[in-house]
C-alpha cells in the first residue's frame, strides 16, 4: 500500500509514518523543513518538502495523493477553512482516477471535543456511536466539516478523534504542565501553575497507540471481498460491497479516562515540585476501535508511566538528568 501522510514530521504524524514503514507499506511524508526531511529519510519514508497549505504546497502534494492508496491528513487543526481546503485538493486530485477500480482512502484527525457531552455523571460520558455535541461552542464547526467529507461517495473517508495525547516530547502536556514544571525547577519557590479543577478527568492516549489505530484502519477500510473478489459474487450481493470503516469516526483514546489531581500529583512526584491548577473535564469511552480493526491501547497511561513520560520530555528538552535513571 502507498500511503501520503500530511504532517509527517508532527508530533502524531512522525510514529504514525514509522508504523506504516514498520508495517511494509511505502511511506510519503510532507514537513516544511529540509531538517524534518532528513529525520523521514533516515526512517525509510520517503520526504515531501512543501508547505500543505499554500497553492504551490497543494500542487505539489496533491500530485503525489492522485497515485497513492491513502492519505492521511495529521496537519495542526486549524480551523474549518484549511481543514476543508486540505480535503478538497485530495478530492480534486483523486478525480480523475477510473470508475471501478479501489475507491482512494482519506483519513483525517479531528478534535474530540466534538464527542464531550459534560463535565460528570453518566449522562456525560460518550463514545463514537453517539450523534456529535454542541457541548464546547467553539468546535461546532468539525461536524460540518465531516458531512461534506462523509458525503463523498468516490472515497472511503475515515474521521479520527484523539484526545489529550501523550508521550514523546509531550504535546498539550508539554504546553500546559510539563514545561511550567521545567521552568519552576529552575526558582527558589519551586511552584508552578497549570490548568485544574477538582475532580477533573481527562481522556487519553499515548502517540504510538494512536498511530498503531490509524495504521489498521487503513488497512481495514474495506472488506477483502469487495476490491479481491469480484468474478465469485453477483454485483448486487451485500458481500461485493463491503466497507468496514468507510464513513466512520473512532476516538482513539485509553478505554479509561485519568484523574487531572493523579497526573499533578504524578508530576509533582518525579519532579519536586508543588502545583497550582485548572482545568476543564472530558469523559469518553472509545468502542469502534476494538470493534471493528481489533485495536487496544498497549502504552502504559500517562500517570502510571510517568517517570518514563517525563524523562522523555526532558529528553525532549536536551536535559541530561535523563541518563542516569534511579536503579
Amino acid at each position: 500500500m502507498k500511503v501520503l501522510i500530511l504532517g509527517a514530521s508532527g508530533f502524531v504524524g512522525f510514529p504514525t509514518c514509522v508504523a506504516f514503514c514498520r508495517a511494509g507499506h511505502i511511506v510519503y511524508g510532507q514537513t516544511r523543513s529540509a531538517s524534518s526531511a532528513q529525520k523521514l529519510a533516515e526512517r525509510e519514508i520517503v520526504p515531501v518538502i512543501c508547505d500543505p497549505l499554500t497553492d504551490q504546497g497543494r500542487a505539489v502534494w496533491g500530485e503525489i495523493a492522485a497515485r497513492v492508496d491513502v492519505v492521511i491528513d495529521l496537519l495542526v487543526i486549524t480551523g474549518p477553512q484549511d481543514t476543508l481546503a486540505t480535503y478538497r485538493q485530495f478530492a480534486a486530485s483523486v478525480a480523475s482516477r477510473p470508475r471501478g477500480g479501489a475507491k482512494p482512502t482519506y483519513i483525517f484527525a479531528e478534535g474530540h471535543w466534538t464527542l464531550t457531552s459534560g463535565l460528570g455523571g453518566l449522562e456525560a460520558w460518550t463514545d463514537e456511536r453517539q450523534p456529535q455535541t454542541e457541548f464546547n461552542a467553539l468546535t461546532r464547526w468539525h461536524a460540518e466539516v465531516e458531512r461534506e467529507i462523509f458525503s463523498n461517495k468516490d472515497i472511503h473517508a475515515i474521521a479520527i478523534h484523539p484526545p489529550m495525547v501523550y508521550g514523546g516530547s509531550g504535546s498539550w502536556y508539554a504546553t500546559y504542565i510539563f514545561e511550567p514544571a521545567l521552568a519552576a525547577s529552575k526558582t527558589e519557590t519551586k511552584v508552578f501553575e497549570t490548568i485544574w479543577q477538582e475532580g477533573a478527568r481527562l481522556t487519553t492516549v499515548h502517540r504510538d497507540d494512536l498511530a498503531d489505530l490509524i495504521l489498521r484502519v487503513a488497512e481495514r477500510v474495506r472488506g477483502l471481498v469487495s476490491e479481491f473478489l469480484p468474478l465469485f459474487f453477483s454485483p448486487l450481493s451485500p458481500l461485493t460491497e463491503a466497507p468496514i470503516c468507510h464513513g466512520q469516526a473512532f476516538m482513539g483514546a485509553n478505554p479509561q479516562s485519568e484523574s487531572m489531581r493523579d497526573i499533578i500529583d504524578a508530576v509533582v512526584r518525579v519532579s519536586g515540585l508543588v502545583a497550582q491548577a485548572w482545568v476543564s473535564t472530558t469523559l469518553q469511552k472509545p468502542s469502534l476501535g476494538a470493534a471493528l480493526v481489533g485495536w487496544f491501547p498497549r502504552r502504559m497511561g500517562l500517570v502510571d508511566g510517568m517517570d518514563v513520560y517525563w524523562r522523555s520530555f526532558l529528553a525532549s528538552k536536551g536535559g541530561s538528568e535523563v541518563l542516569a535513571p534511579e536503579a
